[in-house]
């Protein structure tokens, strides 16, 4: 093969490359799902369009993808209050921020005075910025009405950059959990499975805090091998787990991989 088919071939296969990125680029697809029209807010979710009043509307979410996201949803809705957890970038291996890649669109700057905060999180152990993050999180839908909606931007690596710990689980438990699945190689639909058991905020546990004001999701997902299902993005913070997950034994298949014998009584409890 001659140096210049391996440049053309090269050449085509960045552009693929390109071209995919580019189609599933959160920012157009998140603005493209948003529609205002008088005091109304259209939310396009796919198999339907949801109707909710324009205020208040508070702009939340966490992922790998959120700052795409919530920039998308900033030009739609510029005054909307919002808190946003984002991957902290030594935390992360190779390029943390989609912002940041050479293929996809530079990201307009945020509209003047848009009133919403970015924090750093930890990922894939979750840390001090994931735990401040979201107990911030929770702190600022508590104060909002009842007739609030809260629009959730969810995308993969939240089930680390949104935590916090269930009663009965520290936070050092739930980090050493964490670090002991990743070292032993556990298959990550297994641990997002225990982290929905060991969290207070996933399979659902968020929604719950903001209920009764209307909850809406739109996500970005990173599980195509189960079907996209959005009960499992993240770890499922806005929505209940499949029901094969709340029965499933989970403590039988921990201890079957390589030291994951030895558990705290608080963990058994909580994965049997």
């Amino acid at each position: 093969m001659t140096q210049p088919e391996i440049r053309r071939l090269r050449y085509d296969a960045e552009s693929i490359f390109a071209a995919a990125l580019r189609a599933v680029d959160p920012f157009p697809l998140v603005q493209d799902a948003l529609e205002v029209r008088g005091r109304s807010l259209f939310v396009d979710l796919g198999q339907r369009r949801a109707r909710v009043a324009r205020e208040p509307v508070f702009l939340a979410g966490a992922g790998k993808a959120v700052e795409r996201m919530a920039a998308g949803a900033a030009q739609v809705l510029p005054a909307a209050r919002g808190l946003f957890l984002r991957p902290a970038v030594a935390s992360v291996e190779g390029p943390a921020r989609l912002a940041g890649s050479p293929v996809l669109e530079p990201l307009p700057p945020l509209p003047a005075g848009f009133p919403a905060e970015f924090r750093d999180a930890e990922h894939p152990v979750p840390g001090r910025g994931s735990f401040a993050g979201t107990a911030a999180l929770l702190r600022s839908i508590a104060t909002l009405p009842r007739d609030a909606t809260v629009l959730f931007l969810l995308s993969g690596g939240a089930s680390a950059l949104l935590e916090a710990p269930a009663p009965g689980i520290s936070r050092a438990q739930l980090q050493g959990f964490t670090r002991r699945m990743l070292r032993c190689g556990a298959p990550i639909d297994l641990l997002n499975a225990a982290r929905v058991r060991l969290s207070a905020v996933k399979g659902g546990g968020l929604a719950s805090v903001v209920a009764p004001r209307r909850l809406l999701t739109l996500a970005v997902s990173d599980v195509p091998t189960i079907g996209d299902d959005p009960r499992v993005i993240g770890s499922g913070p806005t929505l209940r787990p499949p029901g094969h997950l709340v029965r499933r034994d989970l403590l039988a298949e921990i201890e079957e991989l390589p030291g994951m014998r030895r558990l705290s009584e608080a963990l058994r409890s909580r994965l049997g």
